[in-house]
């Protein structure tokens, strides 16, 4: 029988483990030189669990560990996101992952972290470690014809300068306190994750502020635009003026695109406005 020992990954290991990821996710072959940035820069070693062969010493599987503050009910709480659940083909079905996932639950509710959050490629697979579905999001799809009724400009939109942070922030932390899953953002956060892409730099995200016509401001939209569709990544508004002052934004780009895709919060009434 192998033994096997699970243990925090040390740095000197990183190449290591970057081989297993891309190999588990083979898009992150294109981007293979941001992913040495990101490990160089985000990840800690005490956030990646191991899983090793004791005979080879060689590290067979992963998985990370994401600390977050997210929003429930109104109120923050700590939660580990496990992210780059990654294993090598030889060691699958014999229990690596199953072993790591086991032990980061423990550490993380020794770290206080009382929630725990995943993207998962099978629902069946984390339900068996206790992870069950949290959240649902409303998907859009629309053509952007369907927006024409917008098409009249109402308000003034101006482009993201770093001045504007606050803004964004103020916006955001008020609606996370009404929809929960909602991570608590720090400047990093902000700056690396939310308003770039650290893992692209073919197609850049772009941020835009909507103001009400007295100069106030309203709302904020971050979106991509590729192969003829506007992705957004988000928009939040404060108010009915304000989300069609965005729309009549994402109008003006009807010659750039055919499509709008937007994954949000399922108390979004967009559907009925249309």
């Amino acid at each position: 029988m192998i033994k096997m020992t699970i243990r925090f990954i040390k740095s000197d290991e990183y190449e290591r483990a970057q081989q297993i990821v891309t190999y588990c996710f083979p898009w992150l072959h294109e981007v293979s030189d941001n992913l040495k940035s990101y490990k160089l820069q985000y990840i800690k070693p005490e956030n990646v669990l191991g899983f090793y062969d004791d005979e080879s010493e060689q590290l067979m599987a992963l998985a990370q560990d994401i600390p977050f503050k997210i929003m429930i009910d109104g109120s923050p709480m700590d939660m580990g996101g496990i992210a780059m659940v990654a294993s090598l083909p030889e060691g699958r079905h014999a229990g690596h992952v199953a072993s790591i996932l086991k032990r980061w639950l423990e550490i993380m509710k020794d770290r206080g972290q009382t929630l725990s959050m995943l993207g998962p490629f099978s629902y069946e697979f984390y339900r068996k470690y206790g992870w069950e579905l949290g959240f649902d999001r409303l998907n859009y799809s629309i053509q952007i014809e369907r927006l024409k009724t917008f098409s009249h400009k109402t308000g003034h939109m101006k482009s993201f300068a770093k001045g504007d942070l606050d803004k964004l922030n103020a916006l955001y932390t008020m609606y996370a306190q009404t929809h929960n899953g909602c991570a608590i953002r720090d400047e990093i956060t902000w700056t690396d994750f939310v308003l770039d892409d650290p893992f692209s730099d073919k197609y850049k995200r772009y941020t835009y502020l909507w103001f009400y016509d007295d100069g106030a401001f309203g709302g904020y939209i971050i979106y991509t635009v590729k192969d003829g569709k506007m992705n957004i990544h988000e928009m939040i508004y404060k108010d009915i003026e304000a989300e069609e002052g965005l729309l009549s934004f994402i109008y003006s780009h009807q010659s750039q695109i055919d499509q709008v895709i937007w994954s949000t919060a399922t108390d979004e009434k967009l559907h009925i406005i249309l």
